[in-house]
């Protein structure tokens, strides 16, 4: 039960979710913003797990009778691929190529094009962020 209530908390501090609300609440008015943010965020949350039920129902992955397992070669594999990538994480494998990635900036920063798109303060533009921003994701 203590996960279930860690993943809770976890969710609560979504960045993008923070950067987007932090960005329209800087807007003059920030209202309209937010309210088109959560009407695409539900529209999408909603429409697609909605969907991804009728799916799973349709394909008899919710009945009892149905139980699907995964071979074991498959676990094993996965499990071969996590233990190498943290070996190539703890030898800093990762770090040299990244660095060999890596280029200088010749040009000075600029604003994050986030904060020159979201502050135009556009409800329409704050409803596609929403819709996006609220698609299924591994966080």
């Amino acid at each position: 039960m203590s996960h279930i209530f860690l993943l809770a908390v976890a969710s609560a501090f979504y960045p993008l979710l923070l950067a987007a609300v932090l960005l329209m609440l800087d807007t003059e008015r920030p209202a309209p913003l937010l309210a088109a943010y959560l009407a695409g965020g539900v529209i999408v949350s909603v429409g697609l797990g909605v969907a991804i039920l009728f799916a799973l129902d349709r394909s008899g992955a919710t009945s009892s009778s149905h139980q699907g397992t995964v071979s074991p070669a498959v676990d094993i594999a996965v499990g071969v691929l996590a233990v190498l990538v943290g070996l190539a994480m703890a030898t800093g494998w990762d770090r040299r190529l990244r660095g060999k990635r890596e280029k200088p900036a010749k040009t000075p920063p600029k604003e994050p094009w986030s904060s020159r798109v979201l502050s135009r303060g556009s409800p329409a533009l704050a409803f596609v962020v929403g819709m996006v921003f609220s698609l299924p994701s591994f966080y």
